[in-house]
């Protein structure tokens, strides 16, 4: 285990990777530290906080006032453009970009939508979600969409895999219904080689390792731990322990 940025002022949040760099937010910047440890890289400062947001080599995407924002990596954010409009129901903002689309879910409908990047034509429904989503990202492979579903009552959160076959068939995967697994699983990501599934539990505040195909499961921390991103060769998983990245 390594520190990799330690006493934070406002605490690093929203792990995610790219190009093996951990990206993370601090206030209302983004930033990049890479996988050497070595200087931070600011990608992007915001004027306001965005809902979401995606990126690739050249671009961030974010969602703000029921928008779809598009900047290039480097500029400033007053020079965004909005590339489509309709964003005031969402959860858990943006899931997914490839080079062609990007995905997210819409509240109202509880359905996961597919939008060209190109602007060639408007978003299409993938599959609608039986239940309460809280969040969701997508496999690797693109062939199935990881949710967390919120239980009625208070009864905690159900972890699930829904497949984008036309079928939408769900398998559990963490949850009250799953003995000696987390009861509010939260914060699903999918190893880049779409073997393994980490994800935090809410009631423990714990990070959690399970083979996305299969059973067992592994418990990363010891008494603190929430997000979670992994490097680009699936070796490594960072996640946020207080105000710090390990």
């Amino acid at each position: 285990e390594q520190i990799y940025a330690a006493q934070t002022q406002s605490g690093p949040c929203c792990l995610d990777t790219r190009d093996d760099a951990l990206i993370f937010y601090e206030g209302m910047d983004l930033l990049a530290l890479p996988p050497d440890g070595g200087t931070i890289e600011l990608i992007h400062s915001f004027d306001s906080t965005p809902g979401s947001y995606s990126m690739n080599d050249t671009h961030l995407f974010y969602i703000r006032d029921g928008s779809l924002h598009r900047v290039a990596r480097g500029e400033a954010d007053e020079t965004a453009e909005v590339i489509a409009e309709g964003f005031e129901d969402f959860y858990d903002g943006i899931m997914g970009l490839t080079e062609t689309h990007l995905y997210y879910f819409d509240q109202s409908e509880t359905t996961l939508n597919q939008l060209p990047l190109d602007g060639s034509a408007r978003a299409s429904r993938l599959v609608e979600i039986d239940g309460e989503p809280v969040s969701a990202v997508l496999t690797p492979d693109g062939r199935s969409v990881i949710v967390v579903l919120e239980l009625a009552g208070g009864a905690g959160n159900e972890l699930v895999r829904v497949a984008l076959d036309g079928a939408a068939t769900v398998t559990p995967l963490a949850g009250p219904s799953i003995p000696s697994s987390a009861r509010r699983p939260i914060l699903p990501r999918v190893s880049p080689d779409g073997r393994s599934l980490a994800f935090a539990d809410r009631g423990e505040w714990e990070v959690f390792v399970r083979a996305l195909d299969g059973h067992g499961l592994l418990q990363v921390t010891d008494g603190d731990g929430w997000g979670s991103a992994w490097s680009a060769d699936s070796h490594r998983l960072f996640y946020s322990n207080s105000n710090s990245l390990e």
